[in-house]
């Protein structure tokens, strides 16, 4: 037993601290994560505010916070090396691929409520087909995945 006491305390040793770059103070950068605009962000200045203050190691703050040691230590990476505006949240974009645009999109949903008004049923099925068989009249539909 006294052993493995030893080499824990050993292999604890070999566990470096997080070090976060003084480019922002411990209030700069507790202001920042209290005035974050999403989650992501916010728990991204609270990482580098925990290993900033308390010292922490990433499992530590990885267990805090609920992310993975790997994601902790490359935050700290990236705004070591890249600076404050690694932590702020970056558009993930979107994948907006359609076949409509969006006034073709305005029109059907103006047919579909005028539809609808009138007391017609109006089903997925019915508007996914007309839908791709004007389409396809103008730049030609391509097969429908159904899972």
């Amino acid at each position: 037993m006294h052993y493995l006491a030893f080499k824990l305390s050993k292999l604890e040793l070999k566990i470096k601290r997080i070090k976060v770059s003084d480019t922002l103070t411990a209030d700069e950068l507790k202001k920042r994560m209290l005035n974050s605009k999403d989650i992501q962000e916010h728990n991204r200045w609270q990482a580098l505010y925990l290993a900033k203050t308390r010292m922490l190691l990433a499992k530590e703050i990885a267990d805090i916070i609920g992310v993975s040691v790997f994601t902790i230590n490359k935050w700290v990476y990236d705004y070591n090396h890249k600076g404050e505006q690694s932590v702020y949240s970056q558009s993930r974009g979107g994948n907006r691929t359609s076949f409509l645009s969006w006034e073709e999109e305005e029109q059907l949903l103006q047919d579909i409520s005028r539809r609808a008004d009138k007391g017609l049923l109006v089903v997925v099925k019915t508007i996914k087909a007309e839908t791709c068989f004007s389409t396809w009249l103008e730049k030609g539909c391509p097969q429908a995945h159904t899972p």
